[in-house]
């Protein structure tokens, strides 16, 4: 995911870091594909919501019986009252604001795709210094110690 959007962060200036929270995590079942396109759209819009020599870091690991993969950036941020529609997609269209202007359909994707593979994805932000994104899925019975 982060090769396929290294170009788009070298021309807006945005660093792109990988911070590894476990050193041993166990293989996770579900389309490869599929969960790759989901971190894609968060690491997309952490870019381009970013600063100009803003950060995006990536980071991953476990949480009890729940692997986790994390985005946080330095960008603009998402205003509080904006934060309960992230998930509807296409809100420039639900709020008259005209087009371009609102959330697309990458955050609602995201999520409908992490929630089909039995996890769950959470969003804090700080309106003008940034967001965090956090995707969990379940690890495997089989794959706990």
């Amino acid at each position: 995911s982060i090769n396929s959007l290294s170009a788009m962060a070298e021309a807006r200036r945005v660093t792109l870091t990988t911070h590894i929270n476990s050193h041993s995590l166990p293989p996770l079942r579900g389309d490869e594909q599929r969960l790759q396109e989901a971190l894609q759209y968060l690491l997309h819009n952490a870019i381009k919501f970013n600063k100009v020599g803003g950060q995006v870091e990536l980071s991953y690991g476990r949480q009890d019986d729940m692997a986790y993969v994390r985005v946080m950036d330095t960008g603009v941020g998402i205003s509080e009252d904006r934060m309960a529609i992230i998930w509807l997609g296409l809100t420039q269209l639900n709020q008259g604001q005209p087009q371009g202007t609102g959330m697309g359909l990458g955050l609602p994707l995201a999520r409908f795709i992490i929630e089909a593979h039995g996890g769950r994805i959470e969003a804090q932000s700080n309106y003008g210094s940034g967001s965090t994104f956090t995707l969990f899925l379940p690890i495997p019975v089989s794959a706990t110690p």
